[in-house]
């Protein structure tokens, strides 16, 4: 009998040659263990800053099978941080985590096919990935879901199903959802016109730090639309928007002095806002202040 013959026939014997061994489950456990070790350790190094370590560690997790690697390895790759920028390595590793269900992953897709990073620019498909990841409560995919719905990009538009989303969005921390929702119960499309309900939206976007919220609660404010008329609290409104960086409420907040609505009458604060819209390249407020500036020569 020859050698290769014992060797077979031990083999079948015995089922111990190793190239021939299935993992057990220990080892797929011994396996997901270091490579969840690898990515924690990933984790401290790009947060301190060290992305070409952190590259290396999460490269080798990715390897093992971690979908939260992947996923990291991924991302550091289309934005070329640690690694040479590669958005088709980028997609491969993105797409592999995805099929394990990651849906940080889905989003991270979602964005690609919508802009075409590395891959032929798809609404559709852009959708579609959103969508995996909005199912699962992904909160920024529902985000974009609604404005897909609502303007009509890669699907359909829906009014119903856009207020449905920005609704989801917004329960889910999307503070833009709810400035959305606000300007769809304005118009009414999609829900019934309902100032009241737009004030409320519009609150809860404010409170996350939307200065167009705060802008348009302070015109609400100074009509009394859906609210009671109130300058001061309008005026308020406006300089928070302002404050907030927000070139319009910049020019408003001019106005409101100039006029003394909701404030006292200041043509130099009215002027000091006018200057910090006009270097932001607002025309308006850039047009007003020559005309004050050459009235006062």
């Amino acid at each position: 009998m020859s050698f290769l013959t014992k060797l077979f026939k031990k083999s079948n014997e015995n089922d111990s040659i190793a190239e021939y061994r299935k993992p057990s489950v220990d080892d797929v456990s011994q396996d997901m263990a270091r490579a969840q070790a690898l990515y924690d350790e990933a984790t401290e190094h790009y947060q301190a800053g060290d992305y070409e370590e952190a590259a290396t560690l999460l490269l080798e997790s990715a390897s093992l099978g971690l979908a939260d690697a992947q996923r990291s390895l991924g991302v550091m790759h289309c934005q070329g941080l640690g690694v040479r920028q590669d958005y088709e390595k980028g997609h491969e590793l993105l797409k592999k985590s995805a099929e394990q269900g990651n849906i940080k992953a889905c989003h991270n897709l979602g964005v690609m096919y919508y802009h075409g990073f590395g891959v032929k620019q798809s609404h559709e498909g852009a959708f579609a990935w959103y969508k995996q990841a909005a199912d699962h409560d992904y909160a920024e995919s529902c985000h974009n879901i609604a404005l897909m719905y609502e303007y009509g990009v890669g699907v359909a538009a829906d009014e119903d199903e856009a207020v449905k989303w920005h609704k989801k969005a917004g329960d889910l921390g999307v503070s833009l959802s709810y400035l959305n929702l606000g300007n769809l119960y304005c118009v009414g499309r999609g829900v019934p016109q309902d100032y009241t309900e737009a004030i409320e939206c519009f609150k809860k976007a404010a409170a996350g730090d939307i200065p167009e919220a705060m802008y348009n609660l302070a015109v609400h404010y100074q009509r009394g639309e859906g609210v009671a008329q109130d300058l001061t609290v309008g005026f308020d409104y406006f300089l928070q928007a302002a404050n907030a960086d927000f070139a319009p409420a910049m020019h408003q907040v001019a106005l409101c002095y100039l006029d003394g609505k909701g404030v006292s009458k200041s043509t130099d604060e009215a002027k000091l806002w006018l200057q910090k819209a006009a270097q932001k390249d607002h025309e308006p407020a850039t047009e007003l202040l020559n005309k004050l500036t050459a009235s006062q020569e």
